[in-house]
């Protein structure tokens, strides 16, 4: 049976870009701490400090809300709950922001396979204190 959110390597069969008022998935991602520890990415914002105007166009757009502005009006990103989605790259007016990938120790390949994939689900679960 093949979904819409199935993030695998062999047969990928959707690509998630809406937000959190109407995704029942990034809305529980977002009410998380740490939303990227359940939603992870191989890249992340890179800010380029020189060209960000303080716009506020990555802030708005962020379903995560891991972007504000520090005290001299730049966009400043919190790694923890970023999930590297890039809607705030596509937001930036000024292109201050782009994505750059993980450290490799770092990148995280999703899983070949559906059964892989569940096989994944199954062992994290293990790993979730609200699971014990």
């Amino acid at each position: 049976m093949r979904t819409a959110w199935l993030n695998v390597q062999n047969g990928p069969t959707g690509l998630c870009q809406c937000c959190r008022c109407c995704c029942h998935g990034l809305r529980a991602a977002y009410e998380l701490d740490i939303p990227n520890a359940l939603a992870r990415s191989n890249f992340v914002p890179a800010v380029d400090s020189e060209r960000c105007t303080g716009c506020g166009s990555c802030v708005d757009i962020c379903p995560m809300d891991s972007l504000s502005l520090d005290g001299n009006d730049r966009a400043v990103r919190n790694p923890v709950r970023c999930i590297g989605c890039g809607l705030c790259v596509s937001a930036c007016p000024e292109g201050s922001l782009s994505l750059e990938r993980v450290a490799e120790e770092q990148v995280v390949l999703p899983p070949e396979t559906y059964t892989g994939l569940m096989t994944e689900i199954a062992r994290e679960k293990g790993r979730i204190s609200f699971y014990k």
